[in-house]
């Protein structure tokens, strides 16, 4: 069986942790969790790349092509692969495209209202306020999706039994359908 990935993309706060190791847990074999955040974390001042005179644009677009291409590479060694992302950018989607559209991937969103997402945001205490707001028109706009999930009507389990369903199920992908469309 080809490798797979499961990608979940919400704003900050939308539940995507809880259902990442819901599912890590759930499906069989293991599957590898990752997080764009962990990923950026990672980096030190003195990580290669785009770093003299380079805009902020330029390192987000490079490090977003970093990403994939380590869960590109990820897969390719024969890990599934449960990934979690913020796609707010066109130029991040197209780099997913490019890069996981090949691969067997399962898009799915994960949404909670704005105002529960707000209270979450400031219940954790760790995130800047006001992140959620700024990304919750912008995360989910331009997109089609595999499966969509509420994190606040659905239980994490009954989260994981949608997309283990669409995981399991195969056939053609929201990715496969956004990269015609979008000629990535």
């Amino acid at each position: 069986m080809a490798e797979r990935i499961i990608l979940l993309n919400g704003t900050s706060s939308a539940g995507k942790t809880t259902i990442a190791r819901a599912l890590q847990y759930a499906l069989e074999p293991r599957w590898l969790f990752l997080g764009f955040d962990e990923f950026v974390g990672m980096l030190t001042d003195s990580a290669p790349g785009p770093t003299d005179g380079a805009s902020d644009l330029e390192l987000d677009r490079w490090l977003a092509e970093a990403w994939y291409r380590t869960v590109a590479g990820l897969v390719s060694a024969g890990f599934d692969v449960i990934v979690e992302d913020i796609i707010l950018e066109s130029y991040r989607l197209d780099a997913a495209l490019r890069l996981l559209a090949p691969l067997d991937v399962t898009f799915v969103a994960v949404r909670c209202p704005l105002d529960v997402a707000v209270q979450r945001e400031r219940d954790r205490g760790d995130r800047d306020i006001g992140l959620v707001v700024r990304q919750f028109e912008l995360v989910h706009a331009d997109r089609i999706y595999d499966c969509e999930i509420d994190t606040t009507t659905l239980a994490p389990q009954t989260c994981v039994a949608a997309i283990r369903e669409i995981v399991e199920d195969g056939g053609v992908r929201a990715f496969d359908e956004m990269s015609r469309t979008r000629g990535t």
